[in-house]
């Protein structure tokens, strides 16, 4: 079997030169159009949001500042995780 294989490609050289191009093609064909990328993000995106206060107390800026942009950024379509932290 292998042998009528090896002398169809000696014979036919023109033929499985172009075969094998034409598979080459269709392989960089395909990779374009693939939308799986090599290097998959491990980490989920993250956005960090600080805001300042000045002259407020720790739990009005809490109150004032800090849940209203909770409350909106919930809204977001595709949003995970929320979480915050305060700092002095």
């Amino acid at each position: 079997m292998l042998q009528a294989i090896v002398r169809f490609s000696l014979r036919f050289r023109g033929i499985v030169i172009a075969l094998a191009c034409a598979l080459l093609g269709y392989g960089v064909y395909s990779l374009t159009l693939a939308r799986y990328s090599v290097f998959p993000e491990f980490a989920p995106p993250q956005v960090v949001i600080q805001t300042e206060a000045p002259g407020l107390a720790p739990e009005q800026v809490e109150v004032l500042v800090t849940q209203p942009i909770e409350n909106a950024i919930n809204g977001v379509s595709g949003f995970a995780l929320g979480q915050s932290r305060g700092c002095r």
